[in-house]
């Protein structure tokens, strides 16, 4: 049975709030096959005294002839920008706070995630956000890397925002698949090992060749005996939150393979077993 302890998991080396870990390694599993290049967080929690550093590096009380670049309220009085490197929300309000944000930028030769919202690897990522979970609420600030999971009410699952982290802290172990990693393994393929087999749940991506925009294709859950077809991003995001729930109980163990042809080729007897139970 998976127990979640930790708020966070790293990946990339950053700590990422333990309820989004999955929907974000699913969108970089995606990303890389269809760009060649890694999706990276660059930013994700920061605690609130991490918020202060920030905003204080790019924020002042007197400008004293600089340029200014925009204007925020903090504490009741009023800072202003003088770096070019980016907005940065008050401390306390921001969303990186909440552990729902996620600052991204991809390994290719001009970041392009990160680079502009004219970049065809941004426009890529935006346009499918929201089939891992993910709002580009960046377009509402000029930030073309911030995205944010607004569908989960608590990404820190019941283990509390943090206020500190110490950068030795590796947070919640996670498996090969992207889910917490319960107290066993299967150390042959890394596979979560669920407590009871039948439970185990497949999701895949069945995409028309060559057009990566949700509804184009299929999204099926696979399960022993079901198989459902999700008509809508809305009906897809609502079950991911019943299959976090189970999830969270210790009652399931999601596997999320990039595509069709990657669950296929999966060493798994389990995954191949269900497969053949639903004829994919």
């Amino acid at each position: 049975m998976t127990t979640i302890t930790r708020p966070f998991a790293r990946i990339d080396g950053l700590p990422v709030a333990i309820g989004i870990v999955e929907n974000v390694l699913a969108a970089k599993a995606w990303f890389r096959g269809e760009t060649g290049y890694d999706l990276i967080v660059y930013s994700a929690i920061r605690t609130y005294d991490d918020q202060v550093a920030i905003f204080t590096a790019r924020y002042t009380r007197t400008p004293n002839g600089r340029r200014v670049y925009d204007i925020r309220t903090w504490q009741g009085v009023l800072w202003y920008r003088i770096s070019a490197a980016g907005t940065v929300a008050a401390p306390g309000t921001s969303n990186h706070e909440t552990g729902r944000s996620l600052d991204l930028r991809d390994s290719g030769p001009d970041a392009g995630v990160a680079s502009s919202f004219s970049s065809p690897r941004n426009q890529l990522l935006s346009q499918n956000a929201s089939r891992f979970g993910l709002t580009h609420t960046g377009k509402n600030f000029a930030e073309p890397w911030h995205f944010e999971d607004l569908g989960i009410s608590d990404p820190f699952l019941g283990q509390g925002k943090p206020t500190a982290i110490d950068p030795s802290d590796p947070g919640q172990p996670i498996s090969s698949n992207g889910t917490p990693a319960p107290a066993s393994t299967d150390t042959t393929t890394g596979d979560a090992v669920a407590s009871n087999k039948g439970d185990i749940l497949v999701e895949t991506y069945l995409l028309a060749s060559g057009d990566q925009h949700y509804g184009k294709g299929d999204v099926y859950y696979t399960r022993p005996g079901l198989k459902k077809k999700f008509t809508s991003v809305e009906d897809y995001n609502a079950w991911r939150e019943t299959v976090k729930t189970l999830r969270n109980a210790g009652q399931t163990t999601m596997i999320i393979p990039p595509t069709i042809t990657a669950l296929k080729t999966l060493a798994d007897w389990r995954v191949k077993a269900i497969l053949d139970a639903n004829g994919v």
